[in-house]
């Protein structure tokens, strides 16, 4: 559904970026990736990039949630300023 949503987002001309919507009781992981866009915005190409694993850490890439099995995060679109003229 969000990689869905993503590729829609990249056809939309007035859409700019891409931020992680953190489902209720989301884990740290998801919280991290969402703090990356809280206050900037991600360009839609960009990854979202979290370091998951507390012995062996892995570094995962993703482009929209999920980020896990079970993953209820979502992704919420960034609108670029349109002027009037």
């Amino acid at each position: 559904f969000n990689q869905g949503n993503l590729e829609t987002y990249k056809q939309v001309p007035t859409v700019a970026g891409k931020r992680w919507l953190v489902a209720s009781n989301a884990c740290r992981y998801c919280v991290e990736a969402s703090n990356q866009s809280k206050t900037n915005a991600k360009s839609l190409d960009e990854p979202f990039v979290v370091d998951i694993g507390k012995v062996k850490v892995r570094r995962v890439e993703v482009q929209a949630p999920p980020l896990h099995p079970n993953c209820r995060c979502g992704l919420l679109s960034v609108r670029r300023e349109v002027s009037d003229d």
